[in-house]
């Protein structure tokens, strides 16, 4: 399993995120509730970061920096973000990101977190 910060593990059972898989050598572990799901992942690098899918679709992940670009509204978040101040945005923007991603929202979403990926993509050359 991926260590994650106690006040992040009490965070996920109040909220009802269950363990769904940890693998890859604990390198990858996702934990599902009702609203999404969250991959958290240690690369070989030591750098971990969190991923979030909508349970309307599942097979795309949403990185959580570009996520919290949107949310707050300002491109000064496109840098990777420290896990820490990751795990404190979703705690903190949990309602607003479950809101972002619902069935009335997520397709906007996703379109808006296209530009900005592409936004990031075009800075970083």
């Amino acid at each position: 399993m991926v260590k994650v910060p106690a006040h992040f593990k009490k965070f996920l059972k109040e909220e009802k995120f269950t363990l769904v898989q940890g693998r890859l050598f604990g390198r990858v572990d996702i934990y599902s509730n009702n609203n999404l799901t969250l991959r958290i992942v240690k690369d070989y690098n030591a750098f971990k970061s969190i991923e979030i899918s909508s349970k309307i679709d599942t097979s795309r992940w949403l990185d959580l920096s570009i996520l919290r670009s949107y949310s707050l509204g300002n491109d000064d978040y496109f840098d990777a973000l420290d896990f820490e101040v990751g795990i404190n945005f979703f705690i903190e923007y949990y309602k607003e990101i479950c809101s972002l991603l619902d069935s009335n929202n997520y397709h906007s979403t996703v379109i808006k977190l296209r530009e900005l990926a592409i936004k990031r993509s075009e800075s970083e050359e």
